[in-house]
């Protein structure tokens, strides 16, 4: 097996985790140029977006996303993504306009 061939595996299998890793490295790359309510809310999104493909991708699609039962997962991914969106929406933006 080439490298070529391992990486468009890789890929093919586990398309889901790298869909929400792109989503987390966009919001760290807003908090780090000094946008992190923007920031918070691209995380929060990754996170809704995570739950949703959990929710409805079985269990050997949804790759490295799968940890619990699917009820689980999807209600803690969820739940943690409503409340970062709500925190990032609310929280005083510190004096900025």
């Amino acid at each position: 097996m080439t490298v070529k061939e391992f990486a468009r595996r890789v890929v093919a299998e586990q398309w889901p985790i790298l869909v929400v890793g792109g989503f987390f490295i966009l919001a760290f790359a807003l908090v780090i140029g000094g946008y992190w309510r923007r920031g918070a809310a691209v995380l929060a999104i990754g996170v809704g977006v995570a739950a949703a493909m959990r929710l409805l991708l079985t269990d050997e699609r949804a790759g490295l996303l799968v940890v619990r039962s699917r009820t689980i997962d999807f209600l803690t991914t969820a739940s943690c993504s409503a409340v970062m969106l709500y925190i990032a929406w609310t929280i005083n933006p510190l004096g900025t306009s």
